[in-house]
């Protein structure tokens, strides 16, 4: 049984089947940097974050801001529903909620509705 025939590259020097050559591609043209898709959910959680932060925004400004204030923790539980809890400083290295709101908020970020109702505390 005879091998087959195979002829040199000329452009690598390596050898190569006979038959019909398949044109190489270059990488950087073939395979974008950033998966559509991929970029596509990182611009949605980046606007996510955004509405996030106006929404606390919305809150603390109805509110007011606490002295003792640790952090606003803003929580999308469904379309336009969020919970919003209001943490603040219980001593050394521990924070508690002092309040917490099941909200509905517009596109915008603008609460539209609160249980409990926002009102001013300080």
């Amino acid at each position: 049984m005879e091998k087959p025939v195979r002829e040199r590259d000329s452009l690598d020097g390596r050898d190569q089947e006979p038959g019909p050559s398949i044109p190489k591609a270059d990488p950087e043209q073939t395979m974008p940097t950033k998966q559509p898709v991929e970029q596509q959910a990182g611009d949605e959680k980046q606007e996510s974050r955004q509405q996030d932060a106006v929404i606390g925004e919305h809150v603390l400004h109805a509110l007011g801001r606490p002295d003792d204030l640790h952090r606003v923790e803003v929580r999308r539980l469904w379309k336009d529903h969020y919970r919003v809890n209001v943490f603040v400083s219980a001593g050394t290295g521990s924070a508690r909620i002092a309040h917490s709101y099941f909200l509905v908020a517009d596109g915008d970020g603008h609460v539209t509705a609160s249980t409990p109702t926002l009102t001013r505390r300080y």
